[in-house]
């Protein structure tokens, strides 16, 4: 999982926080990849969790340069 490593180190300067960042949102992306399966019934976890890392990951990743540009 790439992801949460990815979004945290946008969010966060500090390597300690960058990885309780990372830890954080890999649990959280687990957690509800696997209540979003079993809800579904049909579609798997891995694509669940994928699909969240993404939408989460995208929108930071773009907002990101503009903030650091105007710090």
């Amino acid at each position: 999982m790439i992801g949460p490593a990815a979004t945290a180190r946008r969010l966060v300067k500090s390597p300690l926080a960058s990885i309780l960042v990372s830890i954080g949102l890999g649990l959280a992306y687990v957690w509800l990849g696997i209540v979003l399966a079993v809800a579904s019934g049909r579609i798997t976890v891995s694509f669940f969790i994928a699909t969240l890392s993404f939408l989460v990951y995208l929108p930071i990743r773009l907002i990101s340069p503009l903030v650091r540009e105007t710090a």
